[in-house]
Formats: structure tokens, sequence, C-alpha cells
């Protein structure tokens, strides 16, 4: 069935509804790409909807009450909203949960390293990724830097206009022609999404006694000497030592998503963002709490966690539940030969056939059921029960004329063909 295309269906309203949630999601992923960043955000957004801090609820000595809203904030890598209704706890709750993490390369313990005249980043990539998307594109730096005297460092660099980006490099066309016949899962292994730095070294004086030895990571020194009077950071920073809980959280992410066609808001973000969870249940929250003037137990009356069991969990029970019908067969195919008056071997060649006929509808209409799935369903329940309750009646007819081959022949095609395709 060919879907028409809904923006021949917005009236102008609508398309200006559309242009600035759109233009509210690209602010939210260029702001909030770690976790961290994400919380942060989230906070600020739910303090002014007049959520309370639980941490200050408890130092104050506030008693809640039902449609009073609360925060909790674990250590600024997640964040729970609350909402307080009328009912008892015990009568249930509505969940709404959203990851806020996104596909990244993360820093290994202490990464800085030089390798032929250039500084890179030694990288573990997180998340489902395509790494052959990650090269030849401009890099920001974000995260926390946990430095080895207790203090912490704010990190971004590559999101403004004047600070300098990064990138993982890549071969010249005409140097990759065996990379070129690889497959695309292979094109880029992940241990090579080293991240490229620096290539400028230090001078060092022609005094300085250790002047030879220093040489040798000339560029990697120069790069420490830049972290250090930017952000006062050292390559000790950049370890993970267990025992003084020294740690580096940085990470590699995409730059801001861009408008990417003429006509608004078809958004370049280069990776799959979990981030679009968080913030469409964001404002699905504020804008069923701006309609709803009533407190249930949970105060967000939506209703898709009752529509997905509606049209997902029972369905899918219900499904389950037929094809186990077709297993059953070999348990009564003995008593069902005895009552229609053929041998076990004639009645279990309807199982075969539906078996055959399940395998070879998979293979011929997949196709058909990608296109349109409740068309699809629809046909299935219809030949499922069709040839359920055909097997009945030629099982009853066969039981009342034993030996007849139509009461067999019908069984073969009511259970082994319809309920088979």
């Amino acid at each position: 069935m060919e879907r028409p295309n809904a923006w021949k269906t917005y009236s102008e309203a609508d398309k200006e509804a559309v242009f600035q949630f759109a233009e509210a999601y690209r602010e939210f992923l260029s702001s909030c790409k770690t976790e961290r960043e994400c919380v942060a955000e989230l906070k600020q957004k739910a303090r002014e909807a007049g959520f309370m801090d639980m941490k200050e609820v408890l130092e104050k000595g506030i008693s809640l009450k039902a449609g009073d809203r609360v925060f909790a904030d674990n250590h600024g890598k997640n964040l729970v909203l609350y909402i307080l209704g009328t009912e008892d706890l015990e009568k249930g709750m509505n969940i709404l949960g959203a990851h806020i993490d996104s596909p990244r390369l993360d820093l290994k313990q202490n990464p800085l390293y030089e390798d032929t005249d250039l500084v890179l980043l030694d990288t573990h990539y997180y998340g489902g990724i395509k790494k052959y998307q990650w090269v030849a594109v401009p890099l920001a730096i974000h995260g926390v830097v946990a430095k080895k005297d207790g203090s912490s460092v704010q990190i971004c660099i590559g999101e403004k206009p004047e600070d300098p980006v990064f990138g993982v490099s890549d071969l010249l066309i005409h140097l990759s022609a065996e990379l070129m016949n690889k497959k695309a899962s292979e094109v880029v292994e992940g241990e090579a999404l080293d991240v490229l730095v620096g290539h400028i070294p230090l001078v060092f004086a022609d005094d300085d006694a250790d002047k030879a030895k220093k040489e040798k990571e000339a560029v990697k020194a120069n790069i420490l000497k830049i972290l250090k009077e930017a952000y006062q950071i050292d390559e000790e920073d950049f370890q993970l030592i267990y025992d003084n809980i020294v740690s580096s959280n940085l990470k590699m992410y995409k730059l801001l998503p861009k408008i990417e066609s003429f006509d608004d808001y078809l958004l370049s973000v280069g990776v799959p963002q979990n981030d679009i969870n968080a913030f469409a249940e964001e404002e699905a929250r504020e804008r069923d709490n701006q309609k709803s003037a009533t407190n249930n137990n949970t105060k967000t009356n939506s209703g898709w966690l009752t529509n997905k069991w509606v049209r997902a969990a029972i369905p899918a029970l219900l499904l389950h539940c037929s094809i186990g019908t077709v297993y059953c067969w070999s348990i009564f195919s003995q008593e069902i030969a005895d009552y229609i008056g053929f041998s076990k071997g004639a009645a279990e060649w309807a199982f075969s056939f539906a078996i055959f006929f399940l395998g070879m509808s998979a293979a011929f209409l997949g196709n058909f059921v990608e296109k349109d799935i409740h068309k699809s369903s629809l046909i299935s329940t219809i030949c499922f029960s069709a040839g359920m309750a055909g097997t009945g009646f030629f099982i009853w007819y066969g039981g009342q004329n034993p030996g007849n081959i139509v009461a067999l022949i019908g069984i073969y095609l009511c259970y082994g063909f319809i309920m088979g395709i």
C-alpha cells in the first residue's frame, strides 16, 4: 500500500509546529552530546516546569503531596523525574524511559601517543556505528577530566567557530585500491579510529641536557604543553589510576547537526542519536501536563503504554500460540489417524505439508509483509482460522466415514496448505 506524503496533509499551522519542533531538537542535539550535558539541560527544563530537586526536598524536610514534581540526579549521568498522583503506588505507575547516550569514540586510558611525527588519541568506539562514516569528518571533544588533585575540568573543543576540530585520517583515493574491494564492515577497523590532534614539534633549547631524548616525542610534548596552558591538564591526568580515582572521560562526537535541504529541517546528524528519545519524551511530558487537569498515579495520560500492549505484546503471544499448534500435530496424529481410519504416516503428512507451505510463504511473500504488515496480518489470521476450522470439520467427517479419502485430502488442504500459509 502506497502511503501518501505527510506534508500534503499539513496545514500551515501544522508545518510551523513541525519546524519549531525540529529546530528545538537540532538545538538539543547541538548542546547535549554527552550524558552529563543531557542531564544538565533536562534539569534546567525540569526546574522551569516546576520540578524540585529531591536533595533540596530532603534537606529542607519538605512534605510532598499529589501533583508535586521532583527530580533525582544520579551523579550527573542519569535523571529521573517524578509526578506524584492521587492513587496509591500499589495500583501501578507509567514509566517513560529513554537513552541519553549516543554513538561516539571514547578515549582509552593514557590515549596520547606519537607516531611518524604525528600525535593521535587512541580510541575505542561506543555504540552501533558504521566505522567508515567516522573518517575524514570533523570531530569535537566533549567530556570531563577528573584530575589527580581531585578537581575536574570540563572539556568542549570543536563546537565554537574559532575552535580547532579533529579527525580520523583516511587514505587518498589513488592509494586505496585494496580498501575499495573490502566489505563496508572491514574498510575501517575499530582499532584504526585514532584521532589526529597534532603535528608541530616543540622546540627545545640547545643547552637542554635531555634534548635528544625529548625530541623523539617532540610533537607529543607540544600538545601536552598546549593542554597544560589551556586546561591545566598533564599526561598523568589522562590515565586511569584506580587507587587515586583519577580518570578521563573524554569522548569524540560529530559536530552539530546541520540543515541539509533547501526546504528546511532535513537534519544531518551523521549517526543515530539516542537523544531523540529523551527530547521527544520531555516535549511529550510538557505538552501532556499542559493539557491534563487531573492527577492520576503518573500524570502522563498519553495511553501509549496500553497501545503497545494491545498492538504488540498480545498479538505476539497469539502468534506464538498459533505456531505452537502446528507442532502439536504430532501429539494427536495417532489418535486422528485411528479416528479417520488411516495410518499414522498418512496423517503425519499434514504436518509436513504445513511446514513446507509455511517456509514457502515466508520465502516468496516476505516483500508483501514488509509493504503492508496490517493487510498481511489480516490475511494470515483469516487463513489460520479458516484452516483450523476446516481441519476440525474434515476430522469430524473422517470419523463419520472412516477410510474416506475425501477426509484425508481435506485435512491436507486445510491444515497443510491454508494453515501453512
